[in-house]
């Protein structure tokens, strides 16, 4: 049996050695399980924890990468493309209400769709047939879209009564986020009472 690292980082982490559990006793190979912060492996007997793997930071990766790993090595072009694309969306980021149109209508109801351009999926935003705006769009965008609607609620104030996701995009700002669409029902509601 090999032995891990005590706290080991994702780069020392072997997922093909065995392991141990301090609690059970119990020895072998087990996968770990992803959470949005760390990769956790539990004993597949008692489901004890043996090891919170942190995901790798961008300097992890480019250490790891330049002390010859090659699994490291391999991922610094994701990662490279990975914080491009991060630039890229907050650069051309909703950040506040002077980016929207002014609209005259009395009741504003915003589409929040998702559209696939030039091999990028975009968040558009529209009232009507008009675009008010695109930005690049975020897997598990629930955050974003409840940001974005505070931008929204500023410019527009009570004349805003819905920010209606369609079924195009619920799938990317949803993903597998259980409580997302009940905060975008709750927003609605709020909404819709002109509470803008």
């Amino acid at each position: 049996m090999t032995a891990q690292p005590a706290r080991p980082t994702y780069w020392d982490y072997d997922e093909t050695a065995a392991v141990r559990c301090g609690r059970c006793g119990w020895s072998g190979v087990t996968t770990g399980e992803s959470t949005d912060t760390f990769l956790d492996v539990r004993c597949p007997e008692c489901d004890g924890p043996i090891a919170k793997i942190p995901w790798p930071t961008r300097e992890d990766t480019h250490a790891a990468a330049a002390a010859g790993d090659a699994r490291a090595q391999k991922e610094l072009g994701r990662v490279d493309e990975i914080e491009a694309r991060q630039a890229a969306a907050e650069r051309i980021a909703l950040r506040d209400a002077a980016q929207l149109p002014t609209i005259d209508d009395d009741r504003i109801e915003i589409a929040w769709d998702m559209v696939d351009d030039a091999g990028e999926h975009w968040t558009v935003l529209r009232h009507g047939e008009r675009e008010l705006f695109r930005e690049l769009a975020y897997w598990e965008g629930i955050d974003r879209f409840l940001e974005v609607a505070a931008i929204l609620r500023g410019a527009y104030g009570p004349r805003l009564r819905a920010i209606v996701p369609t079924r195009g995009s619920e799938m990317y700002l949803y993903g597998d986020v259980l409580g997302a669409p009940s905060s975008v029902e709750r927003l609605n509601e709020e909404l819709g009472r002109g509470a803008g």
